[in-house]
C-alpha cells in the first residue's frame, strides 16, 4: 500500500502532460490535483521507510523528517491547492505570469520554500538509518521520486519564466493573413468591369500573453510526456518486483520487512543471503 501511490506518479504526470496537449482550459486545476496528489506521494515514502525501520524508529532526526513532510502535505497539498484554486476562479491566479499584481509568483515562493524544507527531509530520511536500509537500496528509490517531483517542477516553472522575461520579448511570431476582396458596379449586371485585389496582413502573436502562455505551457507538458519515458525505467529499476519475492535472489525488501515486523532487529538484515 506503501509503494502503490509512487508506482501510480508515472502515469498520474503522463496522463497530465496528455491532457495538457489537448486541452488547455482546464490546466491550473489538473495541475493543483497533481501537486496535492504528490503531497501524498511523499507522505507514502515515508511510511515506507518507517515500515522498512519498523515502526518504533528512535532516530531523533526523523521526528524533523516528519515535520518537514507534514508541512508540505499541510501547506502545499491544502492550503496552496485550495488558494490557488479560489484565485484562478476570480482571475487572480495566472500560470506563467510573474507579476506582482498576479498570486502566482507569491504561490511559486511559498511553494518553493515548503518543497526544499521537504526535500532536505527526505535526504535526512535516506541517510540516518543508510546501513539498515541498504537492502532496499534507498537512494535509487529516493532519487526516483526527488527527479519526478522536484526536477520536473523547477523545469516547468523555468521554462513559463524563460518565456515571460524580457529578453524573449524581442522573439517575433508573425502570423499572415489574406483577405480578398472584390468592388463591383452597379452598371455592371454582367460583373465585366470588377476590380478584385487582395490585402495582407502580418500581427506579431509573440506579443500576445495567451499565445506566450500556450507556447510556454505546450512546451512543458510536451518535454514531460518524453521525460516519462526514461521515468517509467527508472521507476523499474527503484522498485523491482523482485524485492518482495522470496523465490527470487533480490529478495532484500522482503527480508528487511520481515525482520523489522519480527523484532529482530539488525541480526537478520546483516545476514548475507
Amino acid at each position: 500500500r506503501c509503494i502503490t501511490p509512487v508506482l501510480l506518479l508515472v502515469p498520474v504526470y503522463a496522463l497530465d502532460a496528455a491532457l495538457g496537449l489537448q486541452r488547455r482550459a482546464l490546466q491550473v486545476p489538473r495541475q493543483l490535483a497533481r501537486q496535492a496528489y504528490e503531497s501524498f506521494v511523499l507522505l507514502s515514502f515515508m511510511r515506507f521507510i518507517f515500515v522498512c525501520l519498523g515502526l518504533e524508529s528512535d532516530y531523533a532526526a526523523l521526528r524533523w523528517v516528519r515535520l518537514g513532510i507534514y508541512q508540505y502535505i499541510v501547506v502545499v497539498g491544502f492550503f496552496y491547492t485550495l488558494g490557488a484554486m479560489m484565485a484562478w476562479r476570480i482571475g487572480l491566479y495566472h500560470e506563467g505570469v510573474f507579476d506582482g499584481r498576479d498570486t502566482y509568483p507569491y504561490f511559486m515562493a511559498l511553494q518553493c520554500a515548503s518543497q526544499s524544507w521537504a526535500l532536505w527531509s527526505i535526504v535526512k530520511l535516506v541517510h540516518c538509518p543508510r546501513r539498515e536500509l541498504r537492502p532496499i537500496k534507498p537512494v535509487v528509490k529516493f532519487m526516483s521520486i526527488k527527479l519526478l517531483i522536484f526536477f520536473t517542477w523547477l523545469q516547468t516553472v523555468g521554462i513559463l519564466f524563460l518565456e515571460s522575461v524580457s529578453s524573449l520579448g524581442r522573439v517575433s511570431l508573425w502570423i499572415e493573413t489574406e483577405q480578398s476582396h472584390t468592388v463591383t458596379h452597379w452598371w455592371d449586371p454582367f460583373h465585366w468591369y470588377d476590380v478584385r485585389y487582395t490585402e495582407t496582413h502580418q500581427i506579431n502573436a509573440w506579443r500576445q500573453q495567451r499565445v506566450r502562455d500556450q507556447v510556454g505551457s505546450g512546451l512543458g507538458n510536451f518535454i514531460l510526456c518524453a521525460e516519462m519515458v526514461a521515468f517509467a525505467i527508472l521507476h523499474c529499476v527503484a522498485y523491482p518486483a523482485s524485492e518482495w519475492d522470496p523465490s527470487s535472489a533480490r529478495y532484500a525488501g522482503r527480508r528487511l520487512f520481515g525482520a523489522r515486523c519480527a523484532g529482530l532487529g539488525e541480526g537478520l538484515v546483516d545476514t548475507a543471503p
